[in-house]
């Protein structure tokens, strides 16, 4: 895909799935450590003790796919409109 300034909306989102998706495979390979190795459960609480990472890195997938979803449609309805508006020309020579 194309990204744009200003922002660079489309890399920044990018960039925000692969390292949401980044994070939610350390957490799966890092409870599948604790499980096999018989390691504690996480128990260090800094800052906020009802933060769960993992609901936030899924949500935030979530919310980035919806984004795609939306600018997808809205992409589609441009390229109907302008398709719809396009007159072909003909094949009428003028004498």
């Amino acid at each position: 895909e194309h990204s744009s300034p200003p922002d660079y909306e489309e890399l920044f989102d990018s960039r925000q799935e692969g390292y949401a998706n980044l994070g939610l495979e350390s957490i799966s390979l890092a409870d599948d450590m604790r499980s096999t190795f018989k390691f504690p459960k996480i128990s260090i609480k800094i800052g906020n003790a009802d933060w769960d990472s993992g609901r936030f890195l899924r949500d935030k997938l979530r919310e980035l796919q919806k984004l795609r979803e939306i600018s997808r449609a809205t992409n589609a309805a441009m390229i109907a409109e302008m398709e719809s508006a396009w007159v072909q020309p003909t094949n009428n020579p003028k004498s």
